[in-house]
């Protein structure tokens, strides 16, 4: 290190007078400058060693005289073998230490066996360690303010110097212990008058602020600049959720807040406003394109004449680039457009020159952009439906693609026909542009009237392609309740209905949930296609109906709000310790089995008409009544919705029940061991069954 001139000059001369004059009149400047003593004092050792610890002496005595005993502590380490006597170090440290924690004598008593300390005369290599771990455990007392992630601003209410941990009551929380060793790590110290001190002290005196007046405040409570979301949590309880939007865009237009990093920006507060637009200035013209635009955006908020110098220079830097790089010439236009009096430039006939526009608006990154070039394209380029044709196939949009459509749809339906072909025929080449056209069917007619069974068997055939993977759920959405696969189904002539039932058949990439409605609906448009079931289902009226609401509410409530739930627990990370996440998928496959469950019972059941049941013999929809009047029991046999045994309802598929079909009047049968006789054979009464 660089001593002080006239220390360096002093010890070049080696005149011990000198040298004694210049340490005398550092020692009256900077007598806690123990860096420099300590060096000077070791270049005078080699030639003037009684010197040098004289002087040592003479600065060790002002130190304690003036208390400074911080800096004694730094000077006996640094120095102390020079000029105390043997085995006086150990005790030296104690003195300057008890100097320095004169009024907590009592905390320095407790810590110093702790630490070890407290024994031992001669200097050792882990004093100092003793020493540096002291001072980290009396850096906190009651009192002390401190912040920690998650936490937020608290303050120290309890210290256990015995075991070395802390108590701090938290905003977020309270009693939260904190060892000494982890403290340090976890814990920021909080000076007085700091924002997060107030914050904690006189909150409401923050409230009552202005918000450029707290954003101040937060931002020179820093020695570095601040992101937004940092700003946010310091203002967390300050600041509602509520709040925040309004109060964070009032609180950064002001003058003297100065933002930079592009989009991901840090803050800090100028001294003045004049500092503030010289530092955007500074940054404006050392910026890129893409940095310009973001600072003329911020210069918005800045003295109009900053924004307007802006505005010109953009210009100007516009007129030499479209020649050289026509994509930024047009979005520094675009983004001058949105100023008072915009560019003196058009670029319609830079879009009408283009030879390429396709590599022109690749360039336009931004999706406003494209936009906007697509619509000055429509009236300026001659070739513009080719364009427009040609770009259907690389835009990933739906907005934008909704542009396109639009312009090919005001221009005619062949230009569109010839689109819808070419989607339809190369379908796995143009992801986008089919889940597109298929979710714009759902809401439009002419769109279902042009895709009809090419698009319904594309997206059926998209559900289970790898090329769709990023776009499975729009497409499985589609064919949900009111979805444009339903609506195709209704088009469908009898031979693409055959074909539609087979390849939702095929589509295993639906669940039976998905699919068994859709084919249900065409087996009501027609009935041909329904396989008779082997096995039919008996259930009364009343049950088939409670089914039907039941798979109504599976299908069109719980199983949506739990692939939402599902959706918002994978958004929380890493899927394979996430509770929420594993928890939801559980509730998915349980729901959709009994979804599955449903559908496929409801597809064989028949309902039970008693007026169509034949009391001949023990039928289904049969009560059987048994023995004499006097010991009479009655069994009912019904399916097994219905099924109840303790109000003697039971299921035909039980093995009773099977037991029982067929039997007539007169024939015997066992029953729980006792052996009946079918006394009369009766038609079921609905009425009955109600609770």
């Amino acid at each position: 290190m660089a001593l002080p001139s006239t220390l360096a000059s002093a010890l070049e001369s080696e005149n011990p007078d000198a040298l004694e004059s210049a340490w005398l009149d550092h020692l009256a400047n900077r007598p806690d400058d123990i860096d420099s003593f300590a060096r000077a004092a070791e270049l005078a050792e080699a030639s003037q060693p009684s010197s040098a610890r004289v002087l040592l002496e003479l600065l060790d005595d002002a130190l304690q005289e003036q208390e400074l005993w911080e800096a004694r502590l730094a000077l006996i380490q640094a120095a102390g073998k020079r000029y105390l006597k043997a085995g006086r170090i150990h005790e030296e440290v104690q003195k300057s230490l008890r100097g320095m924690y004169a009024n907590r004598a009592a905390d320095l008593d407790a810590v110093l066996p702790a630490v070890g300390l407290d024994r031992g005369r001669d200097e050792t290599p882990k004093l100092w360690d003793k020493v540096e771990r002291l001072r980290n455990l009396l850096i906190y007392e009651v009192g002390t303010v401190v912040a920690m992630k998650d936490q937020g601003v608290g303050r120290v209410v309890e210290v256990n110097l015995a075991l070395q941990t802390l108590k701090v009551d938290f905003e977020r929380q309270a009693g939260v212990a904190v060892g000494f060793r982890a403290a340090g790590k976890i814990l920021e110290l909080i000076p007085d008058g700091h924002v997060l001190a107030r914050k904690l002290e006189a909150p409401e005196t923050l409230r009552a602020l202005a918000p450029s007046d707290l954003l101040r405040s937060v931002l020179e409570s820093y020695s570095r600049p601040l992101s937004g979301a940092e700003i946010r949590q310091v203002v967390d309880g300050l600041i509602t959720k509520e709040q925040w939007g309004g109060w964070w865009a009032a609180a950064r237009r002001h003058s003297q807040v100065i933002a930079s990093g592009g989009p991901r920006s840090t803050y800090h507060w100028a001294e003045t406003s004049g500092h503030a637009e010289d530092h955007l200035w500074f940054e404006f013209e050392a910026a890129d394109v893409p940095g310009q635009l973001d600072l003329l955006r911020r210069a918005s908020n800045q003295d109009p004449l900053l924004r307007e110098r802006m505005v010109a220079a953009l210009d100007e830097r516009l007129l030499t680039l479209r020649e050289t790089d026509p994509p930024a010439a047009f979005e520094i236009w675009a983004a001058l457009e949105r100023q008072p009096g915009g560019s003196s430039w058009q670029p319609a006939e830079l879009l009408q020159a283009l030879d390429d526009p396709s590599r022109f608006l690749d360039a336009l990154g931004q999706r406003p952009l494209r936009e906007r070039a697509y619509a000055i394209l429509r009236d300026a380029h001659p070739d513009w439906s080719a364009i427009f044709e040609s770009r259907f196939f690389r835009e990933t949009d739906p907005r934008t693609l909704g542009v396109l459509a639009e312009g090919l749809l005001a221009a005619g339906k062949t230009e569109l026909d010839r689109v819808f072909d070419r989607v339809l025929s190369q379908w796995q080449r143009s992801p986008d542009a089919l889940v597109y056209l298929a979710e714009r069917a759902q809401d439009d007619e002419e769109f279902r009237q042009w895709g009809g069974w090419r698009l319904l068997k594309r997206i059926l055939s998209a559900v289970g392609d790898a090329a769709f993977d990023s776009q499975r759920h729009r497409l499985v959405a589609l064919c949900d309740s009111g979805g444009t696969v339903p609506r195709l189904l209704s088009l469908l002539t009898e031979s693409e209905a055959v074909e539609a039932d087979a390849a939702l058949e095929r589509a295993t990439s639906l669940l039976d949930y998905q699919s068994r409605p859709l084919r249900e609906a065409l087996h009501l448009r027609f009935p041909h296609l329904r396989e008779p079931s082997a096995h039919p289902l008996y259930a009364t009226r009343t049950s088939i109906a409670a089914k039907r609401e039941e798979l109504r509410q599976l299908l069109e409530e719980e199983l949506p709000a739990n692939r939402k739930a599902i959706e918002e627990a994978r958004a929380l990370g890493d899927l394979r310790e996430n509770f929420e996440y594993k928890s939801a998928r559980q509730r998915h496959e349980y729901l959709s089995a009994r979804a599955t469950s449903l559908s496929r019972d409801l597809e064989r059941v028949q309902e039970l008409d008693p007026d169509q049941v034949d009391a001949g013999e023990v039928r289904v929809g049969t009560r059987v009544r048994f023995g004499e009047a006097a010991s009479e029991r009655t069994l009912t046999i019904l399916g097994p919705w219905e099924s109840a045994p303790e109000r003697q309802v039971i299921s035909f598929e039980s093995e009773l029940g099977q037991r029982l079909l067929g039997k007539r009047v007169g024939d015997r049968i066992e029953v729980d061991g006792d052996i009946l006789a079918v006394a009369a054979i009766e038609v079921f009464d609905p009425t009955d069954l109600e609770p």
